[in-house]
């Protein structure tokens, strides 16, 4: 199992709604919740929404805008829900 990094503040992350992008540089929504050891990302509109519960060892840095996740944009299905 991997170890989150402490130093991610996942409190500021989520108030601040920050966007997601996936490994492949792909904008994959914003950050809205926290559930436990995950995320909650949404994207898209109400027409087109994709909801994800990410856990939080799938993210592989915070440049201070963007949180970056180890997995490509062809994998994110896998969390949606």
């Amino acid at each position: 199992m991997e170890i989150v990094k402490p130093s991610l503040n996942w409190e500021e992350i989520v108030q601040m709604k920050r966007p997601v992008r996936t490994s492949d540089q792909t904008l994959c929504g914003n950050v809205m919740a926290e559930y436990k050891d995950s995320l909650i990302v949404l994207d898209g509109s109400v027409v087109k929404l994709h909801m994800y519960m990410i856990p939080k060892t799938k993210v592989d840095s915070f440049n201070g805008h963007h949180l970056h996740l180890k997995i490509p944009s062809d994998k994110l299905s896998v969390f949606d829900f």
